[in-house]
């Protein structure tokens, strides 16, 4: 399985293998992410509401508030999926294409005032922008950075269980 050379060479193989395994194992994640979004299946977490739509409530919708709402879901759906993907790029040491997960996820929570996804994303997107940019050396700007996007963390979850209460 290993070519015999010295011992860089073999690191640098077994580097190459180890990269090769936790990209099929992103890509399988992935696929299972996708799938359970397209079929319509909602990633919820303890701290999502149970509230749903009952079916006297959607007699009293109009159409067009239906409409909007099966859209909203479906854009709800697809923004916990990109988080969900982020999560696994950033556990496969990707954090570039991690950040750009988020970003989306981000979007996706923010436009359909998926608060504590949006939180959730946020302190994603953190993790890989610290991971991403530390080398061991201090960087005031990261600093500041990570510092006004936890404090819009804690913000959304004030805002959510204000919200649930």
């Amino acid at each position: 399985m290993f070519p015999p050379s010295d011992q860089k060479s073999l690191e640098l193989h077994m580097l190459t293998m180890i990269q090769d395994l936790a990209a099929s194992l992103l890509m399988e994640f992935e696929k299972w992410v996708l799938r359970a979004e397209s079929t319509g299946t909602i990633l919820k977490t303890p701290l999502d509401s149970q509230t749903s739509l009952g079916s006297e409530e959607v007699h009293t919708l109009g159409v067009p508030s239906i409409l909007t709402s099966v859209i909203k879901a479906k854009k709800r759906r697809l923004g916990r999926a990109q988080k969900i993907i982020g999560d696994y790029c950033l556990l496969a040491g990707s954090p570039a294409d991690a950040n750009a997960h988020y970003t989306t996820a981000i979007d996706l929570a923010r436009l359909t005032g998926d608060v504590f996804w949006h939180a959730g994303a946020l302190e994603g997107s953190v993790c890989a922008l610290v991971v991403d940019r530390m080398m061991g050396q201090s960087d005031p700007v990261l600093e500041d950075e990570v510092k006004y996007r936890y404090y819009t963390i804690i913000q959304l979850y004030r805002r959510a269980t204000l919200q649930d209460n």
